[in-house]
């Protein structure tokens, strides 16, 4: 499996070009990183966790559940889909990491943590998740990715953030909201009830999109 693409692909834009909605969600931990629902008929839910630290991650992850909508939408209910992690974690790899260009890239290159690092910053992912990749499509022999391993332990990096990531900022769902609010006067009340979720669910998992509202209180005289 592989993409077309010659440089990171901009994986919250594309899943909302093809119909998704990315909503920043505060899961109240940082265990969950990303996550994957339908809330209503054909609506499709990315679910991002605004406490996720590392922006490489949450791009994974957000390719890992789009790697359950595409793979798995029919099975999506069913309790026992038989490897659908692995199958949604092998498309992350190849949709973020195409095998034809991991391979030029690093066939010509000494897998060193510089070289390494370089060619996961131009794609936007980890390093660890690229070292993975590599031996994978075959730019890493077995003894040199067991190699990779053991410099990242020696050094420390093995569960580190070597790469800057850009984050990706969802931009549909605000969008949504406004024209909701503005264009059709529907309340908070309304969109919860057309999201299917309680308003003070909401209210939790978005707190900026659905702050919570003061009442005035009247003062007795």
């Amino acid at each position: 499996m592989g993409c077309r693409f010659r440089t990171a692909p901009p994986i919250g834009e594309l899943i909302e070009a093809a119909g998704g909605v990315v909503a920043p969600v505060k899961f109240g931990s940082t265990d969950i990183i990303a996550a994957y629902s339908r809330i209503r008929g054909q609506q499709r839910w990315f679910w991002a966790n605004t406490q996720a630290t590392d922006p490489a991650r949450l791009r994974f992850s957000l390719a890992h559940e789009l790697g359950h909508a595409v793979l798995h939408w029919e099975r999506i209910a069913d309790p026992v889909v038989v490897d659908a992690e692995t199958e949604a974690h092998h498309f992350a790899s190849a949709f973020l990491m195409p095998a034809d260009e991991i391979k030029r890239q690093l066939n010509r290159v000494t897998p060193n943590l510089a070289n390494l690092t370089r060619v996961a910053t131009q794609w936007q992912v980890s390093v660890q998740a690229l070292v993975m990749r590599a031996k994978q499509v075959g730019s890493l022999s077995a003894a040199e990715h067991a190699g990779v391993w053991r410099m990242l332990n020696a050094r420390g990096l093995a569960k580190a953030a070597l790469v800057d990531v850009h984050p990706e900022p969802p931009g549909v769902l605000a969008s949504l909201l406004a024209l909701h609010r503005e264009e059709h006067g529907h309340d908070d009340a309304a969109i919860a009830e057309m999201t299917g979720l309680p308003l003070a669910r909401l209210q939790d998992l978005m707190p900026s999109l659905f702050p919570i509202r003061q009442t005035r209180r009247l003062r007795a005289v």
